[in-house]
């Protein structure tokens, strides 16, 4: 008898591969995709939502360092349409580690809503950093393959805003009479949203940012 552990680590194996939908589609054909959830079926849609999260694993793993997980974005094209509930239980019984089940609960039950947050459209740059910077790259991965719509927007946040980094120091903070306090993190927060929406470039507009919305202090 199979234990849940040995179908662990053969579906890992599987959707390691570049086609993860012609292992789908086998393993429908020999019954054997309901011995992983009985819900599962290879559709045209579960099919197609696959091909389109490997064009953009493809476009994107080497964006990010480490590379994301092949076969966590493809195991979240596959359980997508369970519910968070049924995910959750399918990672118990698989006995999931803590780290894999959390990316795959995140990809296949969060998404819509992080989704609709990307969807305004003025949206700023300090709101899409916001936004997608607290996300597991598997699951920034799929919102680019599932949700064509905010494509661009994942995108710039991929290739310009995550990298984008303020000068200003705790010491410069202590230099310019601050004293050590949780307020240390406000000012940061608030260049590093500045600097995103572009109001500020360099050091010196960091500096001049600072003094201008603490005069008093």
């Amino acid at each position: 008898e199979l234990t849940a552990s040995r179908v662990r680590e053969e579906l890992v194996d599987l959707l390691s591969e570049s086609k993860p939908w012609r292992v789908v589609m086998r393993l429908d054909n020999l019954k054997a995709l309901k011995t992983i959830n009985p819900q599962l079926k290879s559709t045209p849609y579960v099919i197609k939502r696959l091909k389109n999260i490997q064009l953009s694993y493809e476009k994107l793993k080497n964006k990010f360092s480490p590379k994301p997980l092949r076969w966590i974005v493809n195991l979240i094209g596959l359980l997508y349409d369970l519910s968070q509930k049924d995910v959750e239980k399918w990672c118990n019984k698989m006995r999931m580690k803590k780290k894999f089940a959390e990316k795959i609960i995140q990809g296949t039950s969060e998404l819509k809503d992080i989704v609709k947050s990307l969807r305004i459209r003025k949206i700023k740059n300090s709101q899409i950093f916001k936004i997608l910077n607290g996300l597991f790259d598997e699951s920034i991965i799929v919102i680019h393959a599932l949700f064509p719509n905010v494509r661009e927007k994942v995108e710039k946040y991929i290739s310009e805003l995550k990298y984008i980094k303020i000068y200003s120091s705790g010491q410069d903070l202590i230099d310019m009479g601050f004293k050590p306090s949780p307020v240390f993190k406000e000012v940061f927060d608030l260049l590093l949203q500045a600097k995103l929406n572009g109001l500020i470039k360099n050091k010196d507009d960091e500096i001049s940012f600072i003094k201008q919305k603490y005069r008093s202090t």
